[in-house]
């Protein structure tokens, strides 16, 4: 696992909680299996079934959605939403190509 996907990752699962607005269209280009990072692929994956749902997106639903689950990862995975939480993205968009 290089550096620079654990990163973009991160930068998805951050855009994501941090701005509701993008959440339409990351779930339109990106996919479960795009994340390499297995606790990273957790939050994802339950951030889908909630946009499915029409539930709102955000660190508890997440936190909640996940601990709900039995999956690895899932304490690890609730543990990392609060570290992207605090996540500052630097000024580049690593997301885009």
């Amino acid at each position: 696992m290089d550096n620079m996907q654990l990163r973009s990752e991160q930068a998805v699962l951050y855009s994501m909680l941090m701005n509701p607005s993008t959440i339409h269209d990351i779930m339109s280009k990106v996919s479960c299996d795009m994340f390499i990072t297995p606790i990273n692929k957790v939050i994802f994956e339950a951030a889908y079934e909630l946009y499915l749902s029409q539930e709102p997106i955000n660190a508890v639903s997440l936190s909640q959605s996940i601990m709900k689950k039995n999956t690895m990862h899932k304490r690890e995975a609730v543990q990392e939403i609060t570290a992207i939480t605090s996540y500052k993205p630097t000024g580049i968009n690593e997301l885009e190509s």
